[in-house]
């Protein structure tokens, strides 16, 4: 080969290697914008999600309360209704003494379980 028809073969491979690396950024540069798209697609999504989470977590503390003991702790609803409200407190009062007597009867069976395991 000359050394015109080496240039000219050595233009061509130059030609073509700089098509390849321009080929090759444009499938990068392509990449990148479909990243960027996914990325913003992304953020949006994730910003709707907390958005959501926040509307979740107020609606669950608004279900949480009890409307009906609140009612009754208050003793609001009870108090067009005297003779109830003293039947409502008196029963609470009687539960409440069972509760504590039960208690008491548990704490003293575990004591003498406990008392005949050490002696044994």
């Amino acid at each position: 080969m000359s050394g015109i028809g080496r240039q000219i073969q050595d233009t061509k491979n130059e030609i073509n290697r700089k098509q390849e690396a321009v080929d090759d950024y444009t499938k990068k540069l392509r990449l990148l914008e479909d990243n960027q798209d996914l990325s913003e697609n992304y953020k949006r999504i994730a910003d709707r999600i907390k958005d959501k989470q926040i509307q979740c977590n107020k609606l669950k503390a608004q279900i949480d309360i009890d409307y009906n003991a609140k009612l009754l702790d208050d003793s609001w609803i009870l108090r067009a209704f005297p003779s109830i409200l003293d039947e409502f407190r008196m029963k609470v009062q009687k539960l409440s003494k069972e509760k504590r007597r039960q208690q008491r009867e548990d704490d003293q069976r575990i004591a003498r379980g406990n008392k005949e395991g050490r002696m044994s």
